[in-house]
This record gives structure tokens, C-alpha cells and sequence, in this order.
């Protein structure tokens, strides 16, 4: 019988991980290990964010892992030389959608397609880069 607290995610080209479901205490310690990340950063690149948050959350929840993939190994990835950072962000994306549904539905950050809400009006184009009403349409192209 599984462990109700913890999940297993299928990173595809990556591995099999285990983490446990988030608690109070571990949003509190991730909170921690990313401000130590950011070393007193006030205002953290996009990157910067995401790879501290990715980290953080990483060694917080993970309960198992592939070789090599060892919480304490991870935080000392080479910047430089160890493309896996960017296998890093993806685990973390898993883990994040994957949270997202324990969620009720109606609290979920991501949306699998078809399941947005109507009202939701999805990205708006400004009024400045609409064609005019006044301008000719640009006619389309001929595919032949």
C-alpha cells in the first residue's frame, strides 16, 4: 500500500522520483532555503528565482531519486559545466503540476487543455495592434 503523504513522478529522460506531500513546516524551510539561495537578493532575475526555487523545493521534498540525483549532490551542481540544471527546472515543473492536483479544482495554478473557464478571457491583444476597421485586411496567403 502507498504512502498517502508521498508521490511518484515519471520524469521522462530523467527518472523515477519520490516526494512527500507538502506541509506547513516544509513551505517554511523552502521559504528559508531559498532566501539563503538568494543571499539577501532583493530583487532576483526570473532566472535566479526559478533555479532558487527549484533547489529549494527539490531538497525540501524529495524522498527518492535516481543515481546522482542525491538532494546534497544537486545543490552542488557545476553552474557551468553540469547541464542539468535545465533537468533540474523540468523536475520541478513535474512536481509543481503534480501537487497542483491535490488541489480542488477550482485552486489549481495549471489547467490541463479544455478545462480553463469560460470567463477566463486567456490573452488579450491590444487595442493599438488590432487591425483597424477603417484599414483593408491583410488577404491571406495562397497555400498552393
Amino acid at each position: 500500500m502507498s504512502n498517502p503523504r508521498t508521490f511518484t513522478i515519471d520524469v521522462p529522460n530523467i527518472g523515477t522520483f519520490t516526494f512527500r506531500r507538502r506541509t506547513i513546516g516544509d513551505s517554511i524551510t523552502i521559504q528559508a532555503r531559498y532566501d539563503t539561495l538568494l543571499a539577501g537578493c532583493e530583487a532576483p532575475s526570473s532566472y535566479l528565482d526559478l533555479i532558487a526555487s527549484a533547489l529549494a523545493t527539490y531538497r525540501t521534498l524529495a524522498v527518492s531519486w535516481p543515481p546522482g540525483w542525491e538532494p546534497e549532490k544537486v545543490a552542488q551542481m557545476d553552474a557551468v559545466e553540469d547541464d542539468r540544471i535545465t533537468e533540474l527546472v523540468t523536475i520541478y515543473g513535474a512536481l509543481s503540476a503534480r501537487e497542483d492536483e491535490f488541489r480542488p479544482p477550482a485552486k489549481r495554478r495549471f489547467q490541463k487543455m479544455g478545462e480553463g473557464r469560460g470567463e477566463q478571457p486567456g490573452s488579450l491583444v491590444p487595442a493599438e495592434i488590432q487591425p483597424a476597421a477603417d484599414r483593408p485586411q491583410v488577404p491571406e496567403r495562397d497555400a498552393g
